[in-house]
């Protein structure tokens, strides 16, 4: 979470800078990442007014007269169609520098003398996402009462530090500048020895007494799921642009502007931290109801999506039925619009676990869903409506309804605190007294009961990650300072951990394929059904879906590495690396009689493993290369293996195999299919079945002291005989003395049968007891050929 710290100065007084600050806030657990300087990017740009513009004949310019000053004017040629008369726009001068370092300079076009320039947000090196589109469109038009002829960075919120915040997600009181603005005011109150002062950071808003009541009934249907919910009509108001006060506000929270309704919701969610959302009143019909959906019942929200909902969503309904989504996103067709006259502003408390559960399973987390699934401040709740219906008087007019509210909120309640626990957790030794000065410190209320010993605690309601004992143990040992405790020596009986089987068995897999010159990957095991599908990898019934995803990008588990591999490949790909070996050690999980999870081993290859050199010789991955690596695997590892062709919808369908060990599947392998990607190659392997079937234990084999005698044959089989098939064969002989068969060519045509094809292999014989006679030998080839021309019809060719 990023906070201006030029909006915190706004709200509180305090004099550190802002690195002394982001370490003060780290040192409470509320840790700062970053501290961003931004710097204005130009200089010597003021706001004018646009007095009058036309249209340079024949050209596509237009001539644009300003007035730069009480008594100046300047003209400026442009090429922008947005500007108009009466617009209050940046004008860079002669001589004032801009964002990509040009310096402005007198120009004519024709006869027509520009002096200066008219910028767009661009040309001024402001932050996009903190603009609407309409302000990205061309020159930046200012709001209409912002001052004039001021130097802009005095009048738009341009130059300002940052603060970057990681924040656990208990932490819902920091989760708001005015969340973050209190724990500056308990920094003051721990270095000036006082209780904190929440109430001064309030915002004070006074609405009329005896305003008419809003003329719509408000009912939470479903006590469980919500606590609090108002809703007020405002009427007759005027939807536009944000004012320049609520405009620049804005851009200092990093909210890009809507319109003026909006606007003001959005600045009270980022500046307090209480979602609000804003009814188009006119299509409301017969109250508002705040119920859980009916199975099957829809929704059109916000973004343009039709969302089918389960009892697991819940709604904000009218009579005709669904207008929005309870603290997630509203409903399109009562949206507020420029056509907008009566607005119906809606405050509310959800239970947090309720969101929770809604969002996630529709897959939708939005701003206002984050802040109700962490907890709202619900004493703020009623005050937020307030906040914002002055905000929407002063923006857009309208006669102001008293609210109409369902309260259903109970009281907070203590919590209880040993001061034996606390001691005994914490390690040191805490007296009551500074326990007392700890909560002062934090603004919360407390109770002592010496008798006990024990505190009742009672924190702001916006803590609401104060519920239990141990909450308040830790808000002792952050007041008091981390650093603060002594350093004590543990004292336990300490016991040596050992690694799990698999673990060493995945180390050894690693450091075999880092050998290679494999870079290893490590991937989210989440996925999306589109994702899976992609590669025809989608099962509905064996794919394992997530009940409560965080969106529909991670709401399944993988059932198998290959997808999100090749989208790492891809992305390599797209930024031009194109030649690498890859691979992961990774879980996938399948239903199967209930879930099921196993870890497997993947590698993708593409492009060259030997890169451009000097001596003009690249070398591809391919096929072989693959196979090979695993051939080797296999051999460390001992496992016997074979090769058997079949297909996979992803993979080559000519190009293709599994591996197997006895008969049973352990792996796939093969080239990519072309439509995925063109020439690369992709295997999986079941690593709990590597390991069951192999042994990395040393053992010597006793080799042979004679020499070998090689022969080469070359048999003759049909076509469609596989070549292990033929290898199988020549082992079944059952000679002890083979020790070795290459496969070393293979060769198919002419003056070969058409139905035929010829495998030549290089046989290694040797004895560990003599050397082996030629005559032996020549016997040792006829029984080959007997088993060959008996198991596969095979002949030995002899010319």
């Amino acid at each position: 979470m990023l906070v201006s710290y030029r909006l915190l100065k706004e709200l509180i007084d305090f004099s550190y800078s802002p690195n002394e600050l982001a370490t003060k806030f780290t040192h409470l657990g509320l840790e700062v990442e970053h501290v961003e300087h931004v710097e204005k990017k130009f200089d010597k740009v003021i706001t004018a007014k646009v007095l009058d513009v036309t249209s340079i004949s024949g050209t596509k310019l237009f001539k644009v007269n300003l007035l730069v000053s009480e008594n100046e004017t300047k003209t400026v040629i442009t090429a922008a169609t947005n500007v108009k008369k009466e617009d209050i726009v940046p004008y860079a001068m002669v001589g004032a520098k801009i964002s990509d370092g040009r310096v402005i300079v007198e120009k004519y076009f024709g006869d027509i003398l520009s002096q200066g320039m008219l910028c767009s947000y661009n040309e001024l090196g402001l932050e996009s996402e903190f603009l609407s589109n309409q302000e990205k469109n061309g020159i930046l038009i200012l709001p209409e009462d912002t001052p004039l002829f001021k130097n802009f960075e005095s009048v738009f919120p341009v130059e300002d530090f940052y603060l970057e915040f990681s924040l656990l997600p208990d932490r819902a009181d920091a989760f708001s500048v005015l969340g973050i603005a209190r724990w500056v005011e308990i920094i003051l109150a721990k270095e000036e020895g006082r209780k904190a002062n929440f109430e001064k950071l309030q915002p004070k808003v006074q609405l009329e007494e005896n305003l008419p009541n809003t003329p719509f009934e408000v009912k939470i249907a479903d006590t469980d799921c919500a606590k609090f919910y108002s809703g007020r009509l405002i009427k007759n108001v005027k939807i536009k642009n944000s004012s320049y006060n609520l405009r620049t506000e804005l851009y200092k929270l990093g909210v890009h502007p809507i319109n003026n309704i909006v606007d003001i919701t959005n600045y009270v969610l980022k500046m307090y931290g209480q979602p609000l959302h804003a009814f188009d009143f006119d299509k409301l019909k017969g109250g508002i109801f705040v119920r859980r959906a009916k199975t099957g019942e829809t929704i059109k929200t916000l973004d343009g999506v039709e969302r089918v909902l389960s009892e697991k969503n819940l709604l904000i309904a009218d009579s005709a039925g669904a207008v929005a989504l309870a603290g997630v996103m509203g409903g399109e067709y009562t949206e507020v619009t420029n056509e907008t006259q009566n607005v119906f502003l809606e405050s509310a408390y959800f239970v947090p676990s309720v969101i929770a559960v809604s969002s996630r399973s529709l897959g939708l987390i939005t701003d206002a869903s984050s802040l109700f699934e962490k907890g709202v401040d619900p004493d703020f709740t009623p005050h937020a409506s307030n906040v914002a219906s002055k905000m929407i008087l002063e923006e857009a007019g309208g006669i102001l309804f008293k609210d109409s509210v369902d309260d259903l909120r109970d009281p907070k309640k203590g919590v209880n605190l040993r001061v034996s626990k606390a001691v005994s957790l914490l390690g040191d030794e805490i007296k009551v007294e500074e326990i007392k000065k700890y909560f002062d410190i934090e603004g919360f209320d407390y109770v002592f009961d010496e008798a006990k010993n024990t505190f009742t605690v009672y924190a702001p309601t916006f803590r609401q990650d104060i519920s239990i004992e141990e909450d308040l143990i830790e808000e002792i040992a952050r007041i008091k300072g981390y650093n603060e405790f002594k350093e004590t020596p543990i004292v336990s009986n300490l016991k040596s951990g050992s690694i799990e089987k698999i673990q060493e068995f995945n180390s050894f897999l690693r450091n075999f394929l880092l050998a290679y010159g494999l870079n290893e990957v490590i991937t989210s095991t989440l996925v999306s059904s589109a994702m899976l599908s992609k590669y025809k990898l989608f099962n509905e019934e064996k794919t394992v879906k997530i009940l409560n995803p965080l969106t529909e990008d991670m709401a399944y588990l993988r059932p198998s590495l290959l997808a999100t591999l090749l989208e790492v490949a891809t992305r390599n790909i797209n930024v031009n690396i194109k030649d690498f070996g890859i691979f992961e050690i990774g879980k996938v999980f399948y239903r199967e009689n209930g879930f099921k999870e196993k870890f497997n081993l993947s590698i993708f290859l593409i492009g060259d493993y030997i890169l451009k050199n000097p001596y003009k010789k690249t070398l591809p991955y391919d096929f072989f290369y693959l196979k090979g690596i695993l051939e080797d695997l296999f051999d460390e590892l001992k496992i016997p293996m074979f090769f058997e062709k079949q297909s996979y919808p992803y993979l080559h369908p000519y190009r293709s195999a599994v591996i197997k060990v006895k008969d049973e599947l352990i792996g796939f392998l093969g080239e990519m299919h072309p439509n995925i990607f063109d020439k690369a190659y992709y295997c999986e392997l079941d690593i709990e079945k590597l390991l069951n079937n192999s042994s990395l234990e040393k053992k010597f084999t006793q080799f042979s002291i004679y020499p070998s005698v090689k022969r080469d044959i070359a048999i003759l089989v049909d076509k469609d005989i596989e070549e292990i098939k033929v290898r199988d064969v020549i082992r079944s002989a059952s000679i002890n003395e083979l020790k070795n068969i290459v496969l070393f060519d293979i060769y198919e045509g002419d003056p070969l049968p058409k139905d035929k094809k010829s495998l030549a292999y290089s046989l290694e014989f040797v004895s560990n007891e003599r050397t082996l006679t030629s005559e032996e030998v020549d016997n040792y080839i006829l029984k080959i050929e007997k088993s060959l021309i008996d198991k596969v019809n095979g002949i030995l060719r002899r010319q």
